[in-house]
């Protein structure tokens, strides 16, 4: 990578470990025989072959490879990290300890580390292509660390406590997410698939703990977009994340789904096509449940007036209800009757009007009359079946607790 000056700071190196009687263990991966795979810049190319090597000499769990990253590194990496719009964790910055590396330099900056050189006669080597900005962390080294000391002396130490402090926060985060991941997954999901979420109390969570959720969950494959896109699918406002080019979440009848498998849509043949319309309590695929109620328009005659703000109401005439009409999730073709504003439109246009999140779009239970919708699970009823002054019979449909509320 860097030619002829790798040779000679390969050769300091040895000179040094001779005359102190050091041990000197070297390697060496060219990226002009072997390439950088795609999708890798040549830093972390050369950071990946680099800790490769180190791992090879840990032969015992004894054995530990110290770094030299210092303060500033530390700095560097969390403005990094920050810019990439990283959470807690990435902030954090690099640990003191992971596995077999320990960094016993980071608490010294690197303008120390270069006085206690000089004073004690050890040779050293700058790397020459950290002067090279075409480096994105390089810029950071020499343009933006300067202007953040010309406007505080301290501010590579102030940033180097700020990553202690979201360090702690992140183990606390961490606990937090754990907890939620025990308390939510389910080992005996309904279709089988790899890993299975109850979905609600992990939408209530806080964000942070959402997001130390999914971090926890799929480790280091994740980015903030995509972090940002799994918070999201939580909160109902998507159906699926592509996490990885074989790893799928989404959303499926109030649970978080985790697939490592190409098909993610195995789920629907599974889901009950139809449930008859009729009396009693039911709970469709097991995450939306609702009662039937038929009763006497006398007895709940207040209810006949109480519409909600989208125009739909809670109770229906039973005797406007096809005998027919099934419970179904949405299907193509779909319509609803807006009766009160003499209109007919699509349901899918309606739903999105009625700002019902996209990721429960078609899982919501629905009351259709072949292509006609009459009733949306945690909405209430449409079209024309609205009680008037000659009702005899009142449909009352009550959703429980599990579904849109």
């Amino acid at each position: 990578m860097r030619g002829e000056a790798s040779r000679q700071d390969a050769k300091l190196v040895a000179d040094y470990c001779r005359k102190s009687n050091i041990e000197l263990v070297t390697d060496y991966g060219h990226i002009a025989k072997q390439g950088v795979p795609k999708g890798h810049s040549e830093e972390e190319w050369a950071r990946e072959k680099r800790y490769a090597f180190f791992q090879t000499l840990c032969t015992t769990p004894n054995v530990k490879v110290a770094t030299a990253h210092n303060k500033n590194d530390l700095a560097e990496t969390v403005l990094f990290h920050l810019a990439r719009g990283a959470g807690p964790r990435g902030v954090a910055g690099i640990p003191a300890e992971r596995g077999a590396f320990i960094r016993p330099m980071l608490a010294v900056s690197r303008a120390e580390i270069e006085a206690y050189c000089a004073e004690k006669s050890i040779p050293y080597s700058m790397d020459n292509s950290n002067d090279d900005t075409r480096y994105a962390r390089n810029r950071i080294r020499h343009e933006v660390i300067p202007a953040l000391v010309g406007v505080n002396s301290g501010a590579v130490k102030n940033i180097a406590r700020f990553s202690d402090t979201m360090r702690t926060l992140d183990t606390w985060l961490c606990s937090l997410a754990e907890a939620l991941m025990i308390a939510t997954e389910l080992h005996q999901g309904k279709w089988g698939y790899d890993r299975e979420f109850l979905l609600k109390p992990i939408s209530e969570a806080p964000p942070p703990v959402v997001a130390s959720f999914f971090a926890r969950l799929f480790g280091d494959v994740l980015d903030a977009d995509k972090t940002q896109a799994l918070c999201a699918l939580a909160n109902g406002e998507r159906r699926k994340v592509q996490v990885s080019q074989k790893c799928f979440a989404l959303v499926i009848a109030g649970r978080l789904i985790v697939s490592y498998s190409a098909d993610t849509h195995k789920t629907h043949k599974t889901w009950p096509e139809k449930m008859l319309f009729a009396e009693g309590e039911f709970c469709f695929a097991d995450a939306y449940p609702f009662s039937v109620r038929v009763t006497k328009y006398e007895g709940v005659q207040s209810q006949i007036n109480k519409n909600n703000d989208e125009g739909l109401f809670f109770v229906a005439d039973y005797d406007k209800i096809s005998k027919c009409s099934v419970f179904r999730v949405r299907s193509p073709g779909d319509w609803v009757d807006l009766h009160r504003r003499g209109i007919k439109k699509p349901l899918r246009k309606w739903m999105n009007e009625a700002h019902i999140p996209p990721g429960q779009r078609d899982m919501l239970p629905l009351l259709a009359e072949g292509g006609k919708i009459v009733w949306v699970y945690g909405k209430g009823f449409l079209g024309d079946t609205e009680p008037h002054a000659d009702t005899r019979r009142i449909l009352t449909i009550t959703c429980g607790k599990m579904g849109l509320e």
